[in-house]
């Protein structure tokens, strides 16, 4: 397609979708909504397949429950009706049906063979496409349904300076690549879902006050971010909309907010009653506050590098995929007062060896809210005389442990029926990525060596896939042999030292050193593993920085200022985590950020210095 497009640089993303996408899921109904696949479609209607008449209610797939794809819509007598969005990896369509017509604007992201986030707009009326929205020679231009230039006057869409808004500018749909420092205009109400994902090399973000509403993921992908401030006239966010990028530490919010406030960088609602959001960036520990009462949908999503939640008896309610991707975590003791845990809240958290839960009456769950480690060697351990093993989601767990009042573990049992179902699950996963991975060695054979990236990257998705079959040779009743993932990602290494891959593959091969070790002394070596990660990117980026401060011209001096002490900033809060604020030096952070305050006092930087000076003086003061 000639549409509008942006680099995208999340390549191994890729590597999760290519495993995942293999996962086998049995289609169940759930609660108020059903699997698309349990459906019985004849011609254009799907009907119940147990009423025999069709369908009016939402539905999923259950084939996504573990995996990186999504579906989610509704229906009406059989035809869908209303909102509507699917995915998976490389693509995005979201829109709205009027009895299974399109309807409206719909919405189209699509990663392309250069790996390229593309953009395209069209709109429909009962079914027909009268219009689309698309790039032409770097122009956006409107075509008509047949994909001819049209000169009809168009009363949705305007586009300036790389940015798509709407006519009259008020939502702001797209960024493109937007690179560097960016102020949003003022006039801005409504940031649009995906706005500005996947733009790697924004550094930093002004969100003016007029902006009422973010939508989902909006800043998703944006990995140089490292704060982000909400401004004082936003009252929606849908979602966790800055999660899932990896140097973000601190989330702030202007005062006057009437709907967020946030404590040492973290995102709660206004009364402190909801946790909205955890900096993806933080490695480490994490106490909830007291007087939380909900953990929101998405709100630590992708905090790979958190180890450790304490989570306080006030938490009644865990949110939607809250945890999901929490790979760092090991184990997690769930209190007595939390009384419902939704949908894929502890996703992917592949890391969990051990999960207490200390209400005696078990919270209805979903299948997948444990999804993809609960066939391993993960325990899960309850009060004794309750009903987990015998009540639907609970009972997938092969091992059950069971505590007295004082929790001490009476005893630990199997499940055998789970085991077996896990493994047979197992052996059929197994079997299919052996399929893809004699596709990928076919690929990297024929790989021109001329083509490093090319070569590179069908090599790390080799080892990925590699490890992630060894990763389930624990729920077959193996042991995980990483042998030939080593030796995949060792080659990586040795051929393509200076590919962008190469620090996920050291990563990579950390991670499958620390898994070889007793379970006693993995937590240990993960947070040694993480502190050293960190301590070395932190001093490669400050590096960087002072490299180009040294070189710097008028504006990009104040650019390169604000990012070198940001770093600091950073690399100062990551060791409060291991040492405590008391013991934590920020003077490198003072003195860089008054030295732009006296040299650049009207940058656009000079508000969140001050803040981020006025934060730490706080800091120090309260020791935490």
């Amino acid at each position: 397609m000639n549409v509008f497009t942006r680099q995208y640089r999340g390549r191994t993303l890729l590597l999760t979708a290519v495993v995942f996408s293999l996962v086998w899921a049995q289609a169940t109904v759930q609660s108020n909504r059903i699997d698309i696949g349990q459906l019985q479609k004849r011609g254009d209607v799907y009907y119940h397949p147990a009423t025999n008449v069709p369908y009016t209610g939402d539905v999923y797939a259950a084939e996504c429950e573990e995996s990186d794809c999504y579906l989610s819509g509704s229906m009406r007598n059989g035809k869908f009706h209303g909102s509507y969005r699917t995915s998976d990896f490389g693509y995005d369509e979201t829109g709205t049906y009027k009895d299974g017509k399109k309807d409206g604007d719909w919405v189209y992201h699509t990663i392309n063979d250069d790996e390229r986030l593309e953009l395209k707009i069209e709109y429909y009326k009962d079914g027909v496409k009268y219009n689309e929205w698309k790039q032409d020679n770097s122009v956006w231009k409107l075509f008509d349904g047949n994909g001819k230039p049209t000169t009809i006057n168009n009363t949705s869409y305007s586009f300036e300076k790389g940015i798509l808004y709407n006519k009259n500018k008020t939502v702001l749909v797209d960024a493109g690549n937007k690179q560097g420092a960016y102020t949003i205009p003022n006039g801005v109400t409504s940031i649009e879902r995906r706005a500005f994902s996947y733009c790697s090399g924004l550094t930093s973000i002004v969100i003016p006050n007029s902006v009422t509403s973010i939508g989902e993921g909006t800043f998703s992908g944006c990995n140089e971010l490292t704060s982000v401030t909400i401004p004082s006239g936003l009252t929606t966010l849908n979602g966790f909309s800055f999660s899932h990028y990896h140097n973000l530490t601190a989330v702030e919010v202007a005062s006057g907010n009437p709907r967020f406030t946030s404590e040492g960088g973290v995102l709660f609602s206004k009364d402190k009653t909801i946790l909205i959001g955890y900096p993806a960036g933080r490695e480490g520990t994490y106490t909830i506050p007291n007087g939380v009462t909900a953990i929101g949908n998405r709100a630590f999503f992708g905090c790979t590098g958190l180890t450790s939640i304490n989570i306080p008896n006030s938490v009644k309610n865990i949110g939607k995929e809250a945890f999901s991707g929490c790979s760092g975590l090991i184990s997690i003791i769930i209190p007595s007062g939390v009384t419902s845990i939704e949908y894929n809240a502890f996703n992917r958290c592949s890391g969990l060896i051990s999960i207490i839960i200390k209400n005696p009456t078990p919270p209805p769950i979903e299948n997948a809210t444990f999804s993809s480690f609960k066939v391993k060697a993960c325990t899960l351990y309850v009060p004794q005389g309750s009903a987990y093993a015998q009540t639907s989601g609970w009972n997938e767990f092969k091992h059950i442990g069971y505590m007295d009042a004082n929790g001490k573990v009476l005893q630990v049992v199997s499940a055998p029926a789970a085991s077996f179902a896990a493994a047979r699950v197992a052996q059929e996963k197994v079997a299919k990525m052996q399929q893809t991975i004699d596709n990928y060695k076919k690929q990297l054979a024929e790989c021109d060596v001329r083509k490093s990236d090319q070569c590179a990257f069908l090599m790390h998705t080799l080892g990925n896939i590699y490890y992630q079959q060894a990763d389930l040779a624990t729920a077959s009743g193996g042991k995980p042999d990483y042998s030939m993932a080593i030796q995949t990602y060792q080659r990586l290494l040795n051929e393509y030292p200076s590919s962008s891959l190469s620090p996920s593959a050291k990563n990579i091969l950390t991670d499958m050193e620390i898994k070889s070790l007793p379970l006693e002394q993995q937590q240990a070596a993960r947070q040694k593993a993480q502190q050293t990660y960190l301590t070395t990117q932190m001093q490669q980026n400050i590096d960087t920085y002072k490299k180009q401060l040294a070189e710097c011209r008028g504006d990009q001096c104040a650019v390169a200022m604000y990012m070198l002490g940001n770093t600091y900033y950073q690399q100062a809060n990551i060791n409060a985590m291991y040492v405590g604020v008391a013991k934590t030096d920020y003077s490198m952070v003072v003195q860089t950020f008054q030295r732009l305050l006296n040299e650049y006092p009207d940058s656009p930087y000079s508000p969140i210095v001050k803040q981020q000076l006025l934060k730490i003086e706080t800091t120090q003061k309260r020791g935490y």
